[in-house]
């Protein structure tokens, strides 16, 4: 473009980064040039104002004076690029030209605090992050602290609290790995997934401490993110139940994600991945991803967490717990579920311990009165769950009396004593959405609960019927949640679990229940991923 461009943006009150080829939120699709090779190349964000030759970004951001740089000397410009001198001005003009603010590709040096803006925090963080990386040889322990870091700023700005204290070394994180591994008898990893414009970094961490690192080049972001959102349309499309058209995009995730570390997996005969998602990917239903003979459920028991440094890890045997069971079969404005009354009562005469709550009973003031009458560690909410885009206090657990925002759960202290395991066995997820996926990945983290249950979108009473019949069953003997979740996902997908006419038939564990409400006297499988893959575990896996 010939002469000058001055773009002003944001507020003094509300002010996101100007990022220069991210245009979702403040910021432009792509560079901005104008004649003379004068160029802004993305990614680069800016949060307070900038010049650049004839190019001004006049942000309403005041920068604070406690971190502002000393003043630049200026510095001439080459000849050879006239467009990027400053023209000669008198003392008047320079007075009123916008502060002159270094771009966040030099920010790291700065001396940053609690004061940076949310976004900017968020902006910085990411932007170091890219900065480690860009180094020929980046010391990966440092690394991973890094994302560590970013990932907590990420679900601190989204929940607006503080959700922690210091961030856990490396060596810290080797070391619960390798607790985690002594208690449970599994063999543990934790998979960095980070997603960048221009290509896929994994960083794999063990219980032997030696950190692994995979550049994936052509899982660039667009082509990530589109074949992600690919998978889940194609498994939840019910329309397609009797194809297989989840395959191709299954597999090419599989072969992203996963087969660059196939090697060092097998070698250290890792059995358990708690995968930390970059934003886009949370909504991942992970467990369908396939290596072309099996699904990974079938190779791996799999967990989402926020970051280790949100998690709690600390091990402990749920197997006798007493449950508390509530529900809800009707409701005004969200579709009736009427398999609730006898999931509640299947769970109860599985467990032989706990007790369940229906329709009027599933109250707030009882769920309150409950939890302080015996404290119970394994809560079991089968209702609706929503998980939508925006603030927090749009997410939400729909209870009898009304919905239970995701910025009410704390006020149920459920972390004193803390739920060792929540189960929500009808819910759903913006898939698509960063905000709804921050909420549905930061669930645990939010109730204070070591592990959430959840589905990605919303499942037919069939399913969720069958699989939390069969999760019961195995967390009766299982040693952890993520391996009885495992055994319940290949009970369905192996045709093994399945309704006969009016009783649900398990081959693995036994069992027959009446279905009444449920099934209309149908023979039926769940061998397609619709059925199985969208339960995710969110939190500890242990």
């Amino acid at each position: 473009e010939e002469g000058e461009i001055k773009i002003s943006h944001g507020s003094a009150i509300a002010q996101a980064p100007f990022i220069i080829g991210e245009a979702d939120l403040n910021g432009t699709l792509a560079a901005i040039m104008t004649a003379g090779n004068n160029i802004i190349v993305p990614v680069q964000s800016f949060p307070f104002s900038f010049t650049q030759g004839n190019i001004s970004l006049v942000s309403a951001a005041v920068e604070p004076s406690e971190i502002r740089p000393p003043a630049p000397i200026p510095t001439p410009m080459p000849e050879s690029s006239p467009a990027l001198a400053l023209p000669e001005t008198d003392l008047q003009t320079q007075l009123e030209r916008p502060p002159e603010a270094q771009p966040l590709i030099q920010l790291e040096s700065r001396q940053l605090d609690s004061r940076i803006l949310p976004n900017d925090r968020v902006a910085l963080d990411r932007l170091n992050l890219d900065n480690f990386l860009s180094q020929n040889t980046p010391n990966l322990p440092q690394t991973i602290e890094q994302i560590e870091g970013l990932r907590q700023s990420e679900f601190e700005t989204y929940f607006q609290e503080d959700l922690g204290g210091e961030l856990l070394s490396f060596e810290e994180i080797v070391q619960k790995l390798r607790q985690i591994s002594q208690e449970t008898g599994t063999n543990p990893a934790i998979l960095y997934v980070l997603s960048r414009e221009d290509r896929l970094d994994l960083f794999l961490i063990t219980p032997k401490g030696q950190p692994i690192h995979r550049i994936i080049e052509e899982a660039n972001q667009q082509n990530l993110s589109s074949t992600a959102q690919n998978l889940s349309a194609q498994i939840t499309n019910q329309r397609l139940l009797n194809t297989q058209t989840y395959l191709p995009p299954a597999r090419q995730l599989y072969q992203w994600l996963i087969a660059p570390l196939a090697s060092e997996l097998a070698a250290e005969e890792i059995d358990t991945i708690a995968f930390s998602m970059d934003a886009g990917l949370r909504a991942l239903p992970i467990a369908a991803l396939h290596d072309g003979e099996q699904f990974l459920v079938e190779k791996y028991r799999l967990g989402l967490i926020p970051s280790v440094n949100l998690t709690d890890t600390r091990y402990e045997d749920i197997r006798n717990f007493p449950v508390l069971a509530m529900g809800a079969s009707t409701f005004r404005t969200l579709p009736d579920l009427p398999g609730v009354a006898l999931e509640l009562e299947a769970i109860l005469q599985i467990l032989e311990n706990g007790k369940s709550f229906l329709n009027e009973e599933f109250t707030l003031e009882n769920l309150k009165f409950q939890r302080a009458s015996q404290p119970f560690r394994l809560v079991h909410l089968a209702t609706h769950g929503q998980f939508n885009p925006g603030d927090p206090s749009d997410s939400y657990i729909q209870l009898w009396d009304g919905p239970l925002n995701l910025e009410q759960m704390r006020d149920l202290e459920w972390n004193n004593p803390p739920v060792n395991l929540l189960v929500l066995s009808a819910c759903r997820t913006a898939i698509g959405s960063v905000e709804a996926e921050l909420g549905f990945a930061g669930l645990a983290v939010r109730i204070g609960a070591k592990t959430a249950i959840a589905s990605l979108t919303y499942v037919s009473d069939e399913a969720t019927f069958a699989l939390m019949m069969e999760f019961y069953q195995h967390l009766k003997i299982a040693p952890i949640k993520a391996e009885a979740l495992r055994q319940a996902q290949i009970a369905m997908l192996e045709g093994r679990v399945r309704f006969e006419g009016d009783r649900l038939f398990s081959e693995s564990r036994n069992f027959a229940f009446r279905s009444d409400g449920i099934n209309d006297n149908q023979n039926r499988d769940f061998k397609h991923p619709y059925f199985w893959a969208m339960f995710t575990l969110i939190g500890s896996p242990w």
